[in-house]
């Protein structure tokens, strides 16, 4: 039969252990805790798929587009009627950011809802495929519909266009330029 003492020195985990699972479950805590920090958010609401496409409300939200090449392959969604006069490249204004490029033409899904973008500009288009999606690639999955692009203004060397600078197997449909 043991003693108390020896069935209490039986059941003492050693300090260095107790240590080590307190560090462990903090490092756990503060990973969940900053979870933000290391899962990489989309710029966007929604999730790029198909069901739920990212939601493009804004001028900012279109520029974000051109800026992301690594969602160029996803689905998007305009929402709302969209200026992009802040992007126009002039009086300091930043220029609008093409979306696709020969490198990395966009190859993915942009349904512009029966909404329009108005002002889209390109002053200083240097190169070829101008236009408010320079490149599309060759997948017959891309898909540019319901879309109407109000007074663009493009000005460049080669292969420009206000919608689609160049284009392979995709489709386009329901779309417009005034």
């Amino acid at each position: 039969m043991m003693t108390q003492k020896q069935y209490k020195d039986q059941l003492l985990i050693p300090r260095g252990f107790l240590i080590m699972a307190r560090l462990i479950l903090i490092i756990l805590v503060a990973l969940i805790l900053s979870r933000s920090v290391w899962a990489q958010p989309y710029p966007w609401s929604g999730a790029g798929t198909a069901a739920g496409p990212f939601l493009i409300q804004t001028a900012e939200d279109m520029q974000g587009i051109g800026s992301h090449s690594e969602y160029w392959h996803k689905y998007f969604l305009l929402t709302a009627d969209i200026d992009l006069s802040p992007y126009d490249g002039q009086a300091g204004r930043p220029a609008f950011n093409s979306i696709g490029n020969s490198t990395t033409p966009f190859s993915g899904h942009f349904d512009g809802n029966s909404h329009t973008i108005s002002n889209f500009t390109v002053l200083s288009g240097t190169g070829y495929y101008i236009a408010l999606f320079c490149c599309l690639g060759n997948s017959n999955n891309i898909s540019i519909e319901n879309l109407g692009l109000i007074n663009p203004t493009i000005n460049g060397s080669s292969y420009m266009a206000a919608l689609v600078g160049t284009m392979y197997r995709t489709t386009i449909k329901g779309c417009y330029v005034e």
